[in-house]
């Protein structure tokens, strides 16, 4: 008779255990290491498919489970619990703040979380508070200040748990501004400045080139302009010039009463301010005299020289303009300069008499070498009248005319997306910086070896259940994890199943019969290590590394015929220790068989691992040594459901 299933795997799950048409029962074996085979009418049937798992299942046929009273297993010692507490894998205990059974029984809270009230929250530091998935200091995070969710402008800082701006900045239309220079807030929020001013100093005005400064709507030359000399409204007496910003009498000429005089001619102040010459004298050369010396015409009682004198050029009383000078007899303005208006003007810096004159230059002009021109501050340009910052100015963003879209901000000199709270744009993305592996933390910080990015910091979880918890959206797929920490074993490439029955699990075996068996038990407990795609892979020697507050949580997956069973157990799984059924507080969670057993590692004969069970009722096992008698399965059963592809997963 052929042997009762030398199996190689040391690891054996619950699994419900009814054919359609059960043997009598066979009781329990006397001895785990004894090498038994099942009654003759017992043996397993051909490998042929089941129906449908949709349709009823089988009787279950099995005896009681192994934690109730039996001749050989241990009496019923489940404790009595009072309310509040709950019985929970054999042990009474408050639900509200156990962090194994949080709320209900076998549920566990993850990594780095705590029970509260039946709630899992994270377990944050003093003077940090959990917010998502994060722990923060609600007194500086700018995505969280003063509480969860709320996020400050862009460019504010939160400190003392209220958002700011930085000194000098004001918080304006949701952003920070400078106030001093911005014309869409110049001085405070929303005083928009007029087409043709810049914001200067926090007040609207014009803006000149340099060396020049705005008067009212007029950009002047204070060092030069008679109307505004020295400062804006300051205008020089008749006849004056202003030269350096001072009001002076054109050169021979002297103030004199409010007005300009040639103190060599002038009758009234001849030779000095109120030196009046006596009735019937002249004025000649500075000095009251009967008569003029040759060369030189009388002229309101003075002697003069009509060629140069610009009180009378060419004739007695031809006045020369402001500014002009008199040479052979003819009024002239100096070089570079027009007579418009009755004044000598620079037409190559005269708003009024730009290039020539009369002609004006816009409001927000000014004239630079003859030519009209939007004048702006340093770091602005002119676009369609108006000076713009092209750093910032959505509207004319990099260059003049390029308007951002809906959702967009121009940020330096480029239209980029306008990111949500609780994103960071780097380069052209909104980004998590909590969550991104490529920045995180920050732009261009990127995660390295495998690592994850989690809370802001590059990590590799010890798990998939502590990778599932931190990124609750990543997909199933292969991760890296560490399950020893950073001071054991090289990180490990694993298969994380991150949706099925709430995700986080790690695979631990892969057996498919048409990649052969394991062979050898040290082969069942470590083979393909670094290749969990392969079909017979397994790292279930490493499954001590995976408890969770001392306990574990499997998943049990017949992928032929997609079955599944969950359970929990507070005892090693490879605990070499004989139960004759379920170590206690062993416990199914859910299933789509109908359990019976929870079996750990049982040694049998010659080193193999043996299934234990009671009579005909055989647990399915995640691994084969070799093949059963004819039956080339993983596992076999008398459910009637063949396994040739089994998967085992820890959380």
């Amino acid at each position: 008779m052929a042997r009762l299933f030398p199996l190689g795997l040391p690891l054996l799950l619950l699994l419900g255990a009814c054919s359609s048409t059960p043997p009598a029962a066979t009781p329990p074996p006397q001895d785990a290491g004894q090498d038994t085979a099942p009654p003759p009418d017992t043996a397993p049937p051909p490998d042929t498919a089941p129906a449908p798992m949709d349709s009823s299942p089988p009787p279950d046929t099995s005896p009681p489970p192994a934690d109730s009273t039996t001749q050989d297993g241990p009496a019923d010692t489940a404790p009595r619990c009072t309310p509040p507490q709950t019985e929970c894998a054999g042990r009474c205990t408050d639900t509200a703040t156990d962090g194994a059974h949080c709320g209900m029984c076998g549920a566990a809270c993850p990594a780095g979380n705590v029970c509260r009230a039946g709630r899992c929250e994270l377990a944050c530091p003093e003077g940090q508070s959990a917010c998502a998935t994060r722990c923060v200091t609600l007194a500086t995070d700018p995505l969280h200040c003063g509480a969860c969710n709320t996020a400050c402008a862009t460019g504010q800082r939160c400190e003392a748990g209220a958002c700011a701006c930085p000194a000098g900045l004001t918080a304006c239309a949701g952003r920070c501004t400078d106030t001093r220079v911005e014309r869409a807030h110049c001085g405070r929020c929303d005083n928009a400045c007029p087409a043709g001013e810049s914001c200067l100093e926090g007040r609207c005005a014009l803006a000149c080139p340099a060396g020049q400064t705005a008067c009212g709507m007029v950009c002047v030359t204070v060092g030069a302009d008679p109307a505004h000399c020295g400062r804006c409204d300051n205008a020089c007496a008749a006849g004056q010039r202003c030269v350096a910003g001072a009001c002076q009498c054109p050169p021979g000429q002297t103030l004199c009463a409010g007005r300009c005089v040639d103190a060599q001619t002038d009758r009234a102040h001849c030779g000095r301010c109120d030196g009046a010459c006596a009735a019937g004298q002249l004025c000649a050369a500075g000095a009251c005299a009967l008569s003029c010396p040759t060369g030189q015409a009388v002229c309101a009682g003075g002697c003069v020289t009509l060629m140069t004198d610009p009180l009378h050029c060419g004739s007695c009383g031809a006045r020369c303009e402001p500014g002009q000078g008199c040479a052979g007899g003819v009024c002239r303005c100096p070089e570079g300069e027009a007579l418009c208006g009755g004044r000598c003007r620079d037409t190559s810096a005269d708003r009024a008499h730009c290039g020539r004159c009369g002609n004006a230059c816009a409001a927000g002009e000014g004239c630079l070498e003859g030519v009209c021109r939007l004048y702006c501050p340093s770091g602005q340009t002119a676009c369609a009248g108006v000076c713009v910052n092209p750093q910032t100015d959505d509207s004319h963003c990099g260059v003049c005319g390029r308007r951002c879209g809906a959702g967009e901000r121009c940020t330096d000199g480029a239209c980029r997306p306008l990111c949500p709270a609780g994103r960071t744009l780097c380069g052209s993305l909104c980004v998590d910086t909590a969550t991104d592996d490529l920045h995180c933390g920050a732009c261009g910080a990127p995660c390295a070896d495998g690592s994850r990015c989690i809370a802001g910091a590059c990590a590799v979880p010890r798990s998939c259940f502590a990778l599932h918890a931190a990124l609750p959206a990543l997909p199933s797929g292969l991760y890296t994890i560490d399950p020893d920490g950073p001071a054991g074993a090289p990180p490990l490439r694993v298969r994380c199943d991150m949706t099925t029955r709430g995700g986080g699990w790690t695979l631990l075996t892969n057996h498919q019969a048409s990649a052969g068996f394991f062979g050898t038990l040290a082969r069942a407990l470590e083979f393909n290590a670094s290749d969990p795609t392969a079909g017979l892979y397994s790292i279930l020697g490493r499954v001590e590394l995976f408890a969770r507050d001392g306990a574990w949580e499997f998943l049990y997956w017949n992928r032929q015929f997609d079955q599944q069973l969950v359970s929990t157990q507070g005892t090693s799984p490879l605990a070499r220790t004989h139960y004759r059924g379920c170590p206690p507080g062993a416990r199914v969670v859910e299933g789509s068989y109908s359990p019976v057993l929870f079996c750990g590692y049982t040694p049998g004969p010659d080193g193999e691992s043996a299934i234990n069970g009671y009579g005909p009722n055989w647990t399915h096992a995640v691994g084969q040594l070799a093949v059963y008698s004819d039956w080339p399965l993983v596992c076999t059963h008398n459910t009637g459901y063949t396994c040739n592809h089994i998967q085992f997963y820890v959380r």
